[in-house]
């Protein structure tokens, strides 16, 4: 058990991922143990604290933002309307209008702001910014069919310290894991998961069999996406504050040239230095004169 300071954090950080690291130190100087498997060495608080850090890159850096953006728009764009191939031609065009005039549209329950086309838009986004996105299927009272959009950090588990799956010890899943909100059987097949509600303690499980996870895997044993940018979010940090440095420097740099270079200013200061000279004494006088000549 790691010791902690009044913020809940430990005070020695050694973490998997560097970007959920709480030192300022660059390599670990402990080493981590190389044959646990990655749901060990990543805790739910290590993948939230980088996926909220990649979200914070995301809304600062410009070039991010336009990266992600780009890549999501060449990938869907205004391009994915549907393609009949069948036999019956007519059935085709109707069911294609149908989709793409009726249900694209009124698709989101948020309403027409967040089309099919959009969602795919912001599903792209969402995958490289945050790690993962999440899709509830569901449907309207009058049983259109509907798809519901939920925050990747709202799925989830209130033990955040939790470097090990969690056995369920009651409810509709007792006896299944759980490891960062996502309820699975022993090997590793989703089964539901875990949303979270507002208050502590709170919580609701979705069964997976409405829900749409979607990521880009990088190892085997991973129940969550990573964002893109994960791996260099210290960098970014780095760069962050080299920039703010330097034009903290620029300004105090410019603020002395002002001072020292105006004209002016040094005009001022000679004429009340010469009028110091004439109200001393006589041989005062003539000392501060030669002065005053000689500068």
């Amino acid at each position: 058990m790691a010791i902690l300071d009044q913020y809940g954090n430990a005070i020695s950080s050694r973490t998997f991922l560097k970007a959920a690291e709480n030192g300022g130190g660059r390599v670990p100087s402990v080493p981590l143990r190389v044959l646990d498997p990655l749901k060990k060495l990543i805790t739910y608080r290590d993948w939230l604290t980088t996926s909220f850090l990649s979200d914070k890159l995301y809304a600062n850096f410009g070039v991010v933002e336009g990266v992600i953006c780009q890549k999501a728009m060449f990938a869907v764009g205004n391009a994915w309307l549907p393609v009949f191939f069948g036999a019956d031609e007519e059935w085709g065009k109707e069911a294609r209008r149908w989709l793409i005039e009726e249900w694209y549209p009124t698709c989101d329950i948020r309403g027409t702001n967040y089309d099919f086309v959009t969602n795919l838009y912001q599903q792209s986004v969402a995958i490289d910014r945050a790690g993962d996105t999440i899709k509830m299927l569901s449907e309207s009272d009058n049983g259109w069919p509907m798809v519901q959009d939920i925050p990747n950090r709202q799925i989830g588990q209130w033990e955040r310290f939790s470097a090990a799956d969690q056995v369920l010890k009651d409810g509709d899943y007792k006896g299944l894991i759980m490891r960062n909100g996502v309820i699975m059987t022993r090997n590793e097949r989703p089964m539901a998961y875990r949303k979270l509600g507002e208050t502590n303690g709170e919580f609701e499980d979705l069964a997976a069999n409405y829900v749409v996870h979607t990521f880009e895997p990088k190892w085997n044993d991973q129940a969550r996406g990573f964002p893109i940018f994960s791996s260099c979010i210290e960098d970014f940090r780095v760069i962050a504050q080299s920039d703010e440095w330097e034009q903290q420097a620029g300004l105090i740099a410019s603020a002395i040239g002002l001072l020292d270079i105006t004209r002016p200013a040094r005009a001022i200061h000679l004429r009340m230095t010469r009028s110091l000279c004439n109200l001393t004494t006589a041989p005062r006088t003539e000392w501060k004169s030669r002065r005053c000549t000689a500068d």
